[in-house]
């Protein structure tokens, strides 16, 4: 299309700048007509390593993909041991409310996606029902605080003055306190063990 015909056509519609339904329109009737239907835009027409490099090195500047994934780990500092178990487990989560839960694949059309939609909606509930009461009563389980003072005279006759639960021992203190930690330590990597085995199936 030479610059005539454009004027032309431009002209035809007039096109008022101001309007940009109107414009929007005209420019996609030109590029759909030079490039002969193959093309909508301008910036189809631009050889791929271009657009290849703008969508994947410009582009995610301003819009990262994965957002929430990206999310789950604190800028503030945090363990590696800690962030393994949490990285993870929101990858479970957001497959499962992102992906799973649309409803995209036919998970019982055969017997992996079958085993595999049964330990996703598991895996789920323990990390958002299970794990979080399991904590709650690891909180829960530690002794409270008790400045409650005893004192006396010792064998010498000078005056002392002890707290009570001196006489407790750390099992007797931190014994349930422990228990709940290695419980939910095991069943924290009963998931993620399993997560790898299954890895291959976290797409739709």
């Amino acid at each position: 299309m030479n610059t005539e015909a454009l004027n032309k056509s431009i002209h035809k519609l007039n096109l008022d700048w101001n309007n940009p339904s109107k414009f929007c329109k005209w420019y996609y009737n030109f590029v759909f007509k030079i490039t002969k239907g193959r093309a909508t835009t301008f910036f189809q027409l631009l050889p791929y390593s271009w657009k290849d490099f703008y969508y994947n090195h410009i582009k995610t500047i301003f819009k990262p993909h994965h957002k929430r994934l990206r999310k789950a780990i604190p800028k503030q500092w945090s363990d590696i041991t800690h962030l393994i178990v949490m990285v993870n487990f929101e990858f479970i989560k957001s497959f499962y409310e992102d992906e799973y839960s649309i409803g995209l694949v036919d998970w019982d059309a055969t017997e992996h996606h079958k085993k595999f939609a049964i330990w996703l909606e598991k895996a789920y509930y323990y990390i958002m029902v299970e794990r979080p009461k399991l904590l709650k009563q690891q909180d829960d389980s530690y002794p409270e605080v008790n400045l409650e003072l005893e004192t006396g005279f010792d064998k010498n006759g000078l005056r002392f003055t002890k707290i009570k639960n001196a006489r407790k021992s750390y099992e007797e203190l931190y014994g349930e306190v422990d228990r709940l930690e290695q419980l939910i330590n095991k069943k924290d990597t009963k998931v993620l063990t399993e997560m790898i085995k299954y890895r291959d199936h976290f797409w739709t």
